[in-house]
């Protein structure tokens, strides 16, 4: 009995002092306190408090009220075997920036800084378009010279992150960070999600970035702030990117209130290097579709993959946008296939590339329409698919459809649904494997690939049956229980319909089709 007793005490002591804690936080009105020890019945009343004290492998859990942003810096670090995570319950709001931090006024919700392997969950983040107070909703930064093991690591998931002066999500000199699963609208002056400086290795996932002024996912290199200058590894997939580059107004530093003009991509890739943009719905961007380029970065934008994307840049009503990809800058090997490029400007189109690109590259198995340029001057005419073919060698493969046959391939483009039609002329005509890289086994949702003769082109394979959720085949008990946890859990696999929004319109859809089942 003594020695057991004895291994428990040497247990307990060992979980302390290894972290691996669960402390609270809750308001005031909620019991919180910060002279509380931070257990569930005793809760503490900041997020501060709570940083001030986390070790390696602890959890906080966050419940409903109104907070002050909080920063965690060292040495309140978390490890690979044991991450730091901030949990919010449903309900948590950050509406506050942070304090002063390491001498900078830094004005995030939450910062953190040279720390690595943090986990943060479930919070909405909201801020002001008065940069005074408001600049990015979410901040990691470290040093240029600071290596992955210190910081990086963090991975930011399922929160709601909008109405920031500057940026919703940045970072600068971090590596290996994901982004995963987030609402990011509405940011006043530049980009939703922005991962800058030389760091290497994130993973950008099932994202919904919308109504931002600039960039919906801008990612740059950035030689002249410390670094190698070159960023790579980079995967941006399963992402819903629309409406951005919409410019906004907001009010600077200094108290002066300035225009945003907007511009830029919905995903931008400046010095970014041996990376994949796969599965990403792209639509009624006011600016690019996909750019890859250099301006900041050591070196261009070169030997990236853009497969099973659709992009359909600008829209009828907003018809001022540029091409869907872009590629300049020297940024070659490049390889693009599978795609959906279509565009509603009166003289751009899918792909503008320059002569200086062109080595390496390689494109096929899309669908564009009669406007590609293949010297990169775009005010001249575009070419033809045919031309395109007789001067690059290009797309031998690909097909050009006229607008008036683009509804044709979507359940229903007006209302910006872009599943694919049962007689879509996207269905059955991709291809396994080009440039010696594979097409994805899934689709934006998570459905395999492919599902009939052949591989369909876009972010989506074309399903016939919404009951059978988890795309195992058949219509089971077991479907239902897992739409049911992505539908309260409001997760975007629950948005069946692909109307940019979890319904009950979903749950409908989903039952109507649950119960007839699959033929």
């Amino acid at each position: 009995m003594r020695i057991i007793l004895g291994v428990s005490i040497l247990c307990l002591f060992f979980n302390h002092a290894q972290g691996q804690q669960t402390y609270h936080v809750a308001p005031p009105a909620a019991g919180g306190n910060d002279v509380s020890p931070g257990s569930a019945a005793l809760p503490w009343a900041t997020l501060q408090r709570a940083a001030n004290v986390v070790t390696a492998g602890d959890t906080v859990v966050v419940h409903p009220g109104t907070y002050a942003g909080f920063n965690l810096g060292q040495p309140h670090t978390g490890t690979a075997a044991a991450p730091i995570t901030f949990t919010a319950q449903s309900g948590v709001l950050i509406n506050t920036e942070a304090a002063r931090f390491n001498g900078q006024s830094h004005h995030a919700r939450i910062n953190m800084d040279t720390v690595g392997h943090i986990v943060i969950e479930g919070f909405e983040v909201t801020g002001t378009n008065d940069q005074r107070n408001s600049k990015a909703g979410i901040r990691m930064v470290a040093p240029s010279d600071t290596p992955p093991t210190v910081a990086g690591f963090i991975t930011i998931r399922n929160c709601h992150v909008h109405h920031n002066g500057e940026w919703g999500i940045f970072s600068g000199h971090v590596h290996n960070i994901t982004v995963e699963n987030n609402e990011v609208h509405n940011t006043y002056d530049e980009h939703g999600v922005y991962l800058s400086n030389s760091a290497d290795n994130h993973v950008v996932r099932g994202n919904r970035i919308y109504d931002n002024s600039s960039q919906g996912f801008h990612c740059n290199s950035d030689v002249s702030q410390g670094g190698d200058g070159v960023t790579t590894g980079v995967l941006v997939e399963n992402n819903i990117i629309w409406n951005n580059a919409i410019g906004s107004v907001y009010i600077d530093g200094a108290g002066v209130q300035r225009t945003s003009v907007g511009g830029g991509s919905a995903i931008n890739f400046d010095g970014v290097q041996d990376s994949l943009i796969r599965n990403n719905l792209l639509y009624n961007n006011h600016a690019s579709g996909i750019s890859l380029y250099r301006i900041d970065g050591l070196l261009p934008a070169s030997d990236n993959v853009v497969v099973n994307n659709t992009i359909i840049n600008g829209s009828t009503a907003n018809p001022a946008t540029r091409w869907c990809v872009n590629i300049s800058d020297g940024s070659t090997g490049n390889t693009l296939f599978n795609n959906i490029l279509l565009n509603y400007h009166a003289s751009r189109g899918s792909v503008i590339i320059d002569v200086a690109s062109r080595v390496g590259f390689t494109s096929d198995y899309n669908i564009v329409m009669d406007r590609l340029d293949p010297d990169g001057d775009g005010p001249t005419p575009a070419l033809s698919l045919v031309q395109w073919r007789a001067m690059t060698g290009q797309d031998v493969h690909s097909i050009s459809l006229p607008q008036g046959a683009w509804a044709g391939l979507f359940v229903d483009a007006p209302a910006n649904q872009y599943l694919l039609r049962q007689t879509s002329a996207a269905r059955d005509i991709g291809w396994s494997t080009v440039a010696g890289h594979a097409a994805p086994t899934s689709d934006l949702r998570g459905a395999l690939r492919p599902s009939g003769g052949a591989f369909d082109i876009g972010a989506y394979e074309f399903v016939s049956c919404i009951g059978d959720f988890n795309f195992d085949g058949t219509v089971t008990s077991q479907d239902f229980f897992d739409f049911s946890a992505a539908f309260f859990g409001l997760l975007p696999a629950a948005d069946v319909n692909d109307d940019g929004d979890v319904s009950s319109q979903d749950f409908f859809d989903f039952l109507a089709s649950f119960f007839v089942g699959c033929a």
